[in-house]
């Protein structure tokens, strides 16, 4: 387990890291890519929710936070081996966090024009963070199709859904926001 009081551990000096069972991994590991990847992503949500509260964009910031949250729970996946007795307690995504995600799309669908052509980033600064955030959202995606499908990590197929949705979702947020939209659902 982690011990969140003591931040400089040096046990990391060597090139490795712990996963969350306690498993020494090199810094390299393709889990540890992957969940870099998550981690900038959750990151980058947190710029966005920001964004959307400078805004008063209150319910969809709500909405960024649930997703963070659920973004928890695919690292915390990753991050401890399927085989491990930890990993039965952990949380995992659930198929109400996908059903969620795709609800709030739909409904978001209905206010925005999503348009026939490639969109170039940049309208203003809340659609281009969503924009960034959707790019390190596919990068995050094919991380785990790799850990699925080469390193045989089946448990993460449901993470990997979710994350694929998650890009479309950031998709239609980053339109919606784009034509100055923010609390009209």
């Amino acid at each position: 387990m982690i011990d969140f009081k003591i931040v400089t551990t040096k046990t990391g000096d060597n090139g490795t890291t712990s996963l969350y069972n306690g498993d020494r991994v090199r810094k390299d590991n393709p889990v540890m890519e992957a969940l870099g990847d998550i981690d900038e992503l959750n990151s980058w949500l947190g710029s966005v929710k920001a964004e959307m509260k400078k805004l008063g964009a209150l319910k969809f910031s709500g909405h960024v936070e649930k997703v963070q949250r659920t973004l928890f729970n695919i690292a915390s996946e990753i991050a401890t081996p399927k085989n491990s007795d930890l990993y039965k307690k952990i949380g995992h995504p659930k198929q109400e966090d996908l059903d969620f995600l795709e609800e709030v799309e739909q409904e978001i669908l209905t206010q925005t024009n999503i348009g026939n052509s490639f969109i170039l980033p940049g309208v203003n600064g809340c659609s281009s963070k969503i924009d960034i955030t959707r790019a390190v959202c596919r990068r995050a995606e094919r991380k785990l199709v790799y850990l699925i499908i080469e390193l045989k990590l089946d448990n993460l197929v449901f993470s990997e859904k979710y994350v694929n949705r998650l890009s479309d979702f950031l998709f239609i947020l980053g339109r919606h926001f784009e034509q100055g939209q923010t609390e009209k659902m």
